[in-house]
Formats: structure tokens, C-alpha cells, sequence
């Protein structure tokens, strides 16, 4: 699946161009003067918008790729702004044009990216013990409501599809192995009996038992 960062021409693509620009463009937000929801502290767009101009894309060790994105020239009105291949956010044609949504795609390429796909689904709120003084009753409603569960995909569709969540199969025994006449006996005193019949001797007593009856 291909992942694209500039605007499709619109001779050959014009049905995409239109929904590339109705959803994959970020918010211009360079104007200084204001803040947008994705300024960060340094008055800068925490996303990296608007992107430096490329002609080819390259791979980036434990960050995003920088992808290709060509100083073709255009410039294109999006929301009064005008905008070109800088503000736009990687996206995949196929999914853009059978959903119609705004769907960034990214390409991992790192070996640690595995880490992202899970970190978020095991991740459990963050919780202290603290002790009040003034025994006030603190509720934070917004906070107990996003305290939840979060289940992954697979495990999901188990339990949607009715599966097992867990099976039991035969009971293991380790058994002490030993030559002949040689194994250790423990035994209370009084019970000699105990010390005759050992797992391991009762184990092949049983498979003689067995082996005979057929």
C-alpha cells in the first residue's frame, strides 16, 4: 500500500485531489500571532507543519520518514488559507478514496515501532494513594470515565466469536527418574507402605496393569 504526501495533479487525479484537500490537510496555523490546538511551548506547531520541501523521501532512524514533497509551485485555498505540498498530512489513495475519511498512514520502517502498535492497549491509568488531612471527598468526574479498559483487536474478536478463554488438558506429574533399587524413600514413621509405593514405581505398576488387560 502506497503512501502519499502531496497533492495529486489534478489532470490525472481529480476525484482524489478533492478529497485530499477536503481531509488530509493540517490547519494552517503559521501565523505567529495566534495559537492553534497544536502549538506547542515554543510557540511552534508540536506536528512539524509546515514540512521543508523534498524531492525524495527518506528514511529517518526512530522518527517519522521524511517523505517527498515537491516545491511544485501551486498553491491551493483550503478554510481562507492558502496552502501547498507542506501542510499535507501521508495518506494512502486506496483508503482515501474508498472511505472518504481523513486516515493518515505512516510508514513503519523501525524495529521499534512494534512498540507503539502496543504500548497504548496495556497501558493502565496512573493511580496514587494520598492521605487527606481534611478527609474531603475529591471526585474527578473526567478522569473516572476515561479510567477504562482497553482491549486489543484480537482479543475482541475472541470474545466476540464466543471462543475458549482458557482450556485445561491433562494433569503433568513430574516423576523422580532412578535406577533400579536406587530411589530415594521418605516415609512417616510407622508407615513403611508409604515408602513402597512411589509415583514413579505406582506409574509403571499401573501401564503393567494396562498392558495386560489388552
Amino acid at each position: 500500500m502506497m503512501v502519499w504526501a502531496e497533492i495529486p495533479d489534478e489532470e490525472r487525479y481529480p476525484e482524489l485531489k478533492a478529497k485530499v484537500l477536503k481531509h488530509m490537510i493540517h490547519s494552517p496555523c503559521g501565523d505567529s500571532s495566534q495559537r492553534y490546538p497544536c502549538t506547542g511551548n515554543d510557540g511552534k506547531c508540536s506536528k512539524g507543519f509546515p514540512k521543508e520541501f523534498r524531492d525524495e523521501t527518506n528514511a529517518n532512524v526512530n522518527e517519522y520518514p521524511m517523505y517527498q514533497q515537491k516545491n511544485t509551485g501551486k498553491k491551493y485555498i483550503v478554510r481562507n488559507k492558502k496552502i501547498n505540498n507542506q501542510w499535507l498530512v501521508p495518506y494512502s489513495p486506496y483508503l482515501i478514496m474508498k472511505y472518504d475519511r481523513h486516515t493518515n498512514l505512516e510508514i513503519c520502517s523501525s524495529v521499534k515501532s512494534v512498540k507503539y502498535l502496543y504500548k497504548e492497549f496495556d497501558w493502565a491509568s496512573t493511580k496514587m494513594q494520598s492521605r487527606d488531612s481534611t478527609r474531603l471527598i475529591k471526585i474527578d468526574e473526567v478522569n473516572s470515565f476515561l479510567d477504562a479498559k482497553y482491549v486489543r483487536a484480537p482479543k475482541a474478536m475472541w470474545r466476540l466469536n464466543g471462543y475458549d478463554l482458557f482450556m485445561k488438558s491433562h494433569t503433568v506429574i513430574r516423576l523422580a527418574i532412578h535406577l533400579p533399587n536406587r530411589h530415594m524413600v521418605y516415609f512417616r514413621a510407622g508407615n513403611k507402605e508409604q515408602a513402597v509405593q512411589k509415583e514413579f514405581t505406582r506409574y509403571y505398576a499401573d501401564c503393567m496393569v494396562q498392558i495386560e488387560s489388552i
